[in-house]
């Protein structure tokens, strides 16, 4: 029986998880059978980058796998169940603890440059574990994707309200209340104090101004980042899988990455528009029958992993 002590030691694991733009939509409980009820908040929505609501559900779905990680590392097996109210219910048993896994606690999005890897190890060791992802890792095609990522992130941020979104989960100061719990901090996005207070004009007041001129694009340009990587993962799932399912599939691949010793930044704007996600299918001949969820710049991080926000475990039990 899961008790309120064993749900905060729990959630202190799952929470670790990803969700896009980290807004941490998924609340749990439990209900009168002592299953782990895992709750949407309505409240936590992005109407502008995913008014489709996809993107929230791929980020319960890395929570609900998240749970059940958590689940086996304390010596219990998690069965799935449908709740009303819901997103998922979790019967729980007894079972032998799972091997340790660090690399939940070491996971973290790396959005700085890369350093070259020593060999290539990690990534055929990765290729072969994982048959969701398929990588590419020639210098050239890396680098048509970094002038691509561009590209689709420049479709997205002319519009007004995509950018006022974004800055609405951007923490650009440690004096915002919520730098700590929530969104992305300037650390996080490895900005200093003054880029950070460039970022919040270039995206807010001055965008317009400055992308008629041409230096939108260059001052909010990833392609050098993205162009350091050792290697590009692509991310397919079988096509018209649901959601939270390919939220699952999205924390097992990106745990296998950490696992191996390689950091990843999602490029998420390049599977969310359809001209770039076609163009990448097209050209990395990705099976018809997969769709492309995610993409991902991976390699060795070129410095120290930032402190992952989060709400308090607490704060996320209802």
């Amino acid at each position: 029986m899961v008790d309120p002590d064993l749900l905060t030691r729990l959630v202190a694991r799952a929470r670790l998880a990803p969700s896009v733009h980290n807004v941490q939509p998924t609340r749990w409980s439990l209900d009168g059978e002592g299953r782990i009820l895992l709750l949407d908040t309505p409240s936590i929505r992005l109407p502008a980058a995913d008014p489709a609501g996809r993107d929230i559900l791929i980020s319960h779905g890395t929570a609900l796998e998240g749970t059940l990680l958590a689940l086996a590392a304390e010596g219990w097996a998690g069965q799935v169940e449908q709740a009303d109210g819901a997103l998922a219910a979790i019967r729980v048993h007894s079972d032998a603890a799972a091997a340790p896994m660090p690399e939940i606690e070491s996971r973290a999005t790396w959005r700085g440059s890369f350093e070259p890897l020593a060999a290539g190890a990690p990534l055929d060791r990765l290729e072969a574990e994982s048959g969701d992802l398929v990588l590419v890792r020639d210098a050239t095609a890396i680098a048509h994707i970094a002038a691509l990522g561009d590209d689709a992130s420049m479709h997205f941020l002319r519009d007004s309200a995509h950018r006022r979104e974004l800055r609405q989960w951007m923490r650009l100061t440690r004096t915002h209340p919520d730098w700590d719990h929530d969104g992305l901090n300037a650390e996080a996005m490895v900005l200093s104090p003054v880029e950070a207070r460039a970022a919040g004009l270039v995206l807010g007041p001055l965008f317009g101004t400055l992308d008629r001129i041409g230096l939108a694009r260059l001052l909010l340009s990833e392609r050098a980042k993205t162009a350091s990587a050792s290697a590009i993962a692509l991310f397919i799932r079988p096509a018209g899988e649901p959601a939270i399912e390919a939220g699952r599939a999205l924390y097992r691949a990106w745990l296998a990455m950490e696992r191996h010793g390689l950091a990843a930044c999602p490029l998420s704007v390049l599977a969310d528009w359809e001209e770039t996600n076609r163009l990448l299918a097209a050209e990395h001949r990705l099976p018809e029958d997969r769709a492309l969820i995610g993409v991902f710049r991976i390699g060795s991080r070129s410095g120290r992993a930032p402190v992952r926000a989060r709400w308090e475990p607490q704060q996320l039990i209802v």
